[in-house]
């Protein structure tokens, strides 16, 4: 499973906070949360770095953009590295 999701906290009025808050992170990241709803799945973060508009337009002159994949489990993030790499954009 790639888990794109990050722990910012919308619960405010955006208009008036000053800096974004999160929800997760201090004791355990939203990572380990989304690990524990899902305790059989192997749960790849993905994505969680890129803004929209490199995630609608990957492609930069000089190439593919970069992306951070991570998790403990080394065959799941070669899935997904493998995944991303095999299709063309």
């Amino acid at each position: 499973m790639i888990d794109a999701t990050n722990p910012v906290d919308f619960s405010k009025d955006i208009r008036v906070r000053t800096s974004t808050s999160l929800f997760a992170g201090t004791t355990n990241s939203l990572g380990d949360r989304v690990q524990c709803l899902l305790p059989t799945a192997k749960v790849v973060r993905c994505f969680n770095t890129v803004n929209d508009q490199t995630m609608n337009n990957p492609k930069m002159k000089e190439g593919l953009s970069d992306t951070v994949i991570c998790r403990n489990n080394e065959g799941a993030k070669r899935k997904v590295a493998s995944i991303l790499t095999s299709h063309t954009i």
